[in-house]
């Protein structure tokens, strides 16, 4: 079992079969946008489908509390919840494995994750409404994507950093949800020092079991480009197809020496032009010689290297709030006998009243 990433592939055009692609790959789910047609079409191919939801727009300028700013529907717990609706429509949908609120919307270096300042609070505060807002209305299980937050670096004491921060959350989560790519070290080449690699995952890992609290796992995003890639920290890298392989081969490997069922989700795949993510893909997007999309070398090798062989544990579901109508029954049952009689004598005087009045005034 291994899941993939398909998001940004919307805006190509022949919109791609990725029921077909991810069936190509092996997976078994699918990390996708919140749609009926997503969950119906997962039951009719057989995948369970991680939606994502209520991701905010970033902005390009600063602001001192994240280093960027939220849409006003992050400004406050009602806010968040009033904005989310109603989702009561997905409670019939055993092909949903889950929902993520945000997109790594807490995934910023500039917390103190000991001590966050009013406005982070708020912010945490406001996602934890949210997450539990969902659990009530769809009854799946519900998390949020965390990133390395608060130890974008991996410095002295980025272990423990991280360790904070997720513990601020997997109370209010029904699974644990981590994106790790290692690609704060993206400028520096660490993806080609595979030994530096095979060691900072290792650890992450083991971080993520220790903190998990015996919650499901998910690592809702890693991945390695195939060819030269501009990277976050403004320089070209290179990277080959067999990087891409080397990767996934050493993730494989740790996840698996774990024996703990983490379902990993690569990003991503099938190629778009979204921030650079031709480079990350599964697939190409120009048509092959079967007719649709060709494959990348690492496509035919994935399931072997991160497939976990068993199904992940399912997280316990979240029952939703029943409202039990009031019958007569139970207000018999309620009220005193003595009550009781007095009402039902008020109860038919009043009917006696309306009859006459229906009489005297048919048109009533």
């Amino acid at each position: 079992m291994f899941g993939i990433c398909s998001q940004h592939d919307l805006g190509l055009n022949p919109k791609p079969d990725v029921w077909r692609l991810a069936k190509r790959l092996g997976a078994s789910h699918i990390s996708c946008s919140r749609r009926i047609a997503n969950a119906e079409g997962a039951a009719a191919n057989g995948f369970k489908v991680v939606f994502g939801t209520a991701a905010p727009a970033w902005a390009t300028t600063s602001k001192p509390d994240w280093g960027y700013t939220f849409p006003s529907s992050y400004s406050s717990p009602s806010a968040l919840v009033s904005s989310l609706g109603d989702y009561t429509m997905y409670q019939g949908y055993d092909s949903i494995y889950g929902f993520l609120i945000g997109s790594e919307i807490l995934a910023a270096e500039y917390v103190n994750v000991y001590s966050p300042n009013s406005a982070q609070l708020n912010l945490i505060n406001t996602v934890k409404a949210g997450i539990k807002h969902l659990q009530q209305q769809t009854g799946k299980p519900c998390s949020i994507p965390l990133t390395q937050s608060g130890a974008w670096d991996e410095n002295t004491d980025y272990l423990e950093r991280r360790r904070a921060w997720i513990r601020r959350f997997i109370d209010d989560v029904d699974f644990l949800d981590y994106h790790y790519y290692r690609m704060e070290m993206g400028g520096k080449g660490s993806w080609r020092d595979w030994g530096t690699f095979r060691a900072k995952l290792r650890e992450m890992l083991q971080m993520l079991v220790d903190e998990s609290q015996g919650k499901p796992i998910i690592i809702g995003e890693c991945g390695c480009p195939s060819t030269p890639t501009l990277m976050w920290t403004g320089s070209t890298e290179q990277f080959t197809d067999q990087n891409q392989i080397d990767y996934f081969r050493i993730y494989g490997e740790e996840v698996k020496r774990l024996n703990r069922n983490i379902l990993v989700f690569p990003f991503k795949l099938l190629e778009d032009d979204w921030q650079g993510a031709i480079k990350w893909a599964m697939f190409k997007s120009s048509v092959g010689s079967d007719g649709y999309s060709e494959s990348k070398p690492i496509a035919p090798l994935l399931s072997s290297f991160i497939d976990v062989g068993a199904s992940p544990p399912t997280p316990p579901p979240v029952e939703p709030p029943v409202i039990v109508p009031i019958s007569r029954t139970l207000v018999a049952q309620a009220l005193p006998y003595p009550l009781l009689l007095a009402k039902l004598w008020r109860l038919r005087t009043r009917f006696i009243r309306e009859d006459i009045h229906r009489k005297v005034h048919p048109w009533i």
